[in-house]
């Protein structure tokens, strides 16, 4: 919504009054302050799961599998290792 009204700003901006160029640059600021606000909480939610994903007992953040079946002794080699 932020970069439509900064566009449409931009698109009807004219340079007859400084209260159109004042709330135009209050646009731009609080848009970027957003997005900002935006990326550094995917950036803490990413380490929150990360950290959790670690305490369930992953490796280096990736979720946890289940592990793969282990051979019995006399059983046919099932591929290459």
């Amino acid at each position: 919504m932020w970069k439509v009204l900064i566009g449409v700003g931009v698109w009807r901006h004219d340079d007859s009054g400084i209260l159109d160029s004042t709330v135009l640059l209050t646009l731009i600021i609080t848009g970027g302050c957003l997005d900002i606000g935006y990326i550094i909480s995917q950036a803490a939610l990413d380490n929150y799961t990360r950290v959790a994903a670690l305490a369930m007992g992953g490796k280096k953040g990736t979720p946890t599998k289940d592990p793969p079946p282990e051979e019995e002794e006399g059983d046919p080699p099932t591929g290459p290792k």
